[in-house]
């Protein structure tokens, strides 16, 4: 029964022109930040079917910065991406995640909490708002995407030479939590 259920979705999703999983290359890690703005700007329309008009509004922003991250800006509505995170993808499912997270955080209203790495301002409130964002993230990829995808992707994201040495040990709480998200979205209970 539920084999035939798959089926019926399959082919629905193809009569309809939707992709279930996309094999498209990423473009050129060197290409130009506005290359980028515009492949992640398809991807965004691409998980928001239902909000075209919030994602087009959401602002992309490619920071040519080396430091591995990614900000949702619910201030500006938009999300920067910085170059150090390009150069970790290695497939647009990964790429996707790192979109639907931080548009969460946006929809969600997340205040930003800057400061140290080392230790943020309001640790507990961080930790709680990367969390629904790792939640959220994974319930929208799922509709285009393999969550099943991303555990290779955080596992690299929790690698301590990633990060700079003052964010080491949040960087290895946070990858923790996230493989943890995406391993219940991968292998539901």
């Amino acid at each position: 029964m539920r084999k035939s259920i798959v089926l019926i979705f399959l082919s629905l999703m193809t009569v309809v022109g939707l992709p279930i999983v996309s094999y498209a290359e990423l473009p050129d890690k060197k290409a130009y930040a506005y290359e980028w703005q515009s492949y992640t700007k398809k991807i965004l329309l691409k998980l928001l079917p239902n909000d075209l008009v919030v994602a087009e509004e959401i602002g992309i922003v490619i920071l040519e910065d080396q430091t591995v991250d990614a900000f949702g800006d619910y201030e500006y509505n938009r999300i920067r991406i910085t170059r150090g995170m390009i150069n970790m993808l290695t497939s647009e499912s990964e790429l996707a995640f790192v979109l639907a997270h931080e548009y969460a955080h946006i929809m969600l209203k997340h205040q930003e909490i800057t400061g140290d790495y080392s230790s943020p301002p309001d640790y507990e409130l961080w930790k709680k708002q990367e969390l629904e964002a790792d939640k959220e993230a994974c319930k929208i990829i799922t509709i285009h995407y393999n969550p099943c995808a991303l555990v290779g992707f955080l596992k690299r994201l929790s690698d301590p030479n990633t990060f700079p040495p003052a964010a080491r040990n949040l960087a290895r709480v946070r990858s923790a939590n996230r493989l943890a998200v995406a391993r219940s979205y991968c292998h539901p209970k």
